[in-house]
């Protein structure tokens, strides 16, 4: 398995993230990079809600496989090359005295061939700038947001 994090505190409450995250469907209001997102079926957040995800020319079916309201919220991509295995990301939230610790984490389970482990390596390199990107949208999101900004 193949991991990248990315990781940044907040001075809002776990309960502020999550808001924003939990809006699952509408990933493009806040996500740099993200054209459009929108939901697969309607149905409302949570385990099993897929949403499709642009970015550029690139079209993601992510689908939520974990959701721990206000702690972690954990999903499987699909639309990548089959010759990388499995692709996913996972956002936990801890709580910490002067508000959130935010982590991202894409993890890609190549297949087993030399070929797919070094594409993979390449793909886990761009999704978790891509990441990175995400992470600084959702802090910009949840300050804006709060009462006393």
């Amino acid at each position: 398995m193949i991991e990248i994090v990315h990781s940044r505190s907040v001075e809002s409450s776990p309960a502020e993230v999550w808001q924003v995250l939990a809006d699952f469907h509408h990933l493009a209001n806040w996500a740099p990079g993200v054209s459009h997102s929108s939901a697969m079926i309607a149905t409302p957040p949570g385990l099993g809600a897929a949403r499709r995800v642009q970015a550029g020319a690139i079209v993601l079916v992510e689908t939520v496989v974990e959701w721990e309201p206000g702690r972690v919220l954990g999903y499987d991509m699909a639309g990548l090359p089959p010759l990388l295995g499995s692709a996913s990301n996972r956002w936990m939230l801890a709580a910490i005295v002067s508000g959130t610790d935010i982590a991202i984490t894409v993890g890609i389970e190549p297949r087993n061939s030399s070929l797919s482990k070094t594409v993979a390596r390449l793909v886990a390199r761009r999704i978790a700038k891509a990441n990175r990107r995400m992470l600084d949208g959702l802090v910009a999101t949840v300050q804006q947001e709060r009462p006393d900004s």
